[in-house]
């Protein structure tokens, strides 16, 4: 296990930062005292905090909230189950979800919903519009999404480009604050309607 204070220190040197990911076993006291704008601290699943106690942090006036995160496909077979219709009624986008089955949604927005890990969608087969921004995504798996046109999937852990069946469909493309490294760039050849990267 690594010491606590130690691994804030060297992951989140910045006292202004607004949030914190912890993703590994940790003991001890995290003390944040210092972050005087940590709005957030989210625990990922397999973490097991029966060894961390966290202290302090603050975000305008108010105590920093503490988010245990939810595996992505946990949440997206409860919200929008396989076999039924949408359970969400408050969402972003204009179009309202509710009551539709999968492959009656073109717009899906799961932004900031302290997700992590792998997400599939590749039954959301009308999908147009996706964002999944802000939150600790590792891979997207879209392979029957050739409609999609806007995808919107920034402050992520994603590794590479997502696999877009259509890319000339696509009009939008946000992957910026993911760890993604320098890869072929030849997917972007194909978007040929691209206006917004």
């Amino acid at each position: 296990m690594v010491k606590a204070q130690e691994w804030l220190e060297e992951n989140y040197p910045d006292k202004e930062t607004e949030s914190i990911y912890i993703n590994q076993q940790l003991e001890g006291i995290l003390d944040c005292s210092g972050y005087e704008r940590l709005e957030y601290i989210f625990i990922s699943t397999s973490v097991d905090r029966s060894k961390l106690e966290i202290k302090g942090g603050s975000y305008e006036g108010k105590e920093t909230k503490i988010i245990p995160c939810i595996p992505t496909q946990e949440y997206i077979n409860k919200e929008y189950p396989k076999n039924g219709t949408c359970i969400r009624e408050n969402e972003n986008f204009g179009d309202k979800n509710f009551g539709k089955t999968r492959e009656e949604i073109t717009k899906l927005d799961i932004k900031k919903k302290a997700l992590e890990g792998e997400l599939d969608l590749s039954d959301f087969k009308n999908l147009e519009e996706l964002d999944c921004s802000d939150n600790y995504l590792t891979n997207l798996n879209l392979s029957n999404l050739a409609k999609l046109e806007t995808l919107s999937c920034s402050d992520n852990y994603l590794t590479q480009i997502p696999y877009l069946p259509n890319p000339k469909k696509i009009t939008d493309l946000r992957i910026d604050n993911n760890n993604i490294n320098p890869s072929d760039l030849a997917i972007f050849s194909q978007m040929r309607n691209l206006e917004r990267l």
